[in-house]
């Protein structure tokens, strides 16, 4: 399976992305039990890497917009449909 997102889609997600304070949050949130989802946010710029871990995080304080991140990126990848 091949999906393209055109560049506005991409310059339009970053915008999503920083306007929620992505670099400002922690880089995991986790709970202690196990047999849980786990997602793995990764955003590169030219000045460097920040990764969001999710490990059930809404139940370990995660603030809602984590989950915003997650979805906008399902929606633009077209993605959305396969991890429903």
């Amino acid at each position: 399976m091949h999906y393209q997102v055109d560049r506005t889609q991409v310059s339009d997600l970053y915008t999503f992305i920083a306007a929620r304070d992505f670099w400002g949050l922690k880089d995991e949130y986790k709970v202690t039990w196990t047999d849980q989802i786990f997602i793995k946010v990764c955003v590169t710029t030219q000045t460097g890497k920040k990764c969001v871990i999710d490990y059930s995080g809404l139940n370990a304080g995660m603030p809602k917009t984590v989950k915003e991140i997650e979805d906008e990126i399902n929606k633009v990848g077209l993605t959305a449909p396969l991890v429903g």
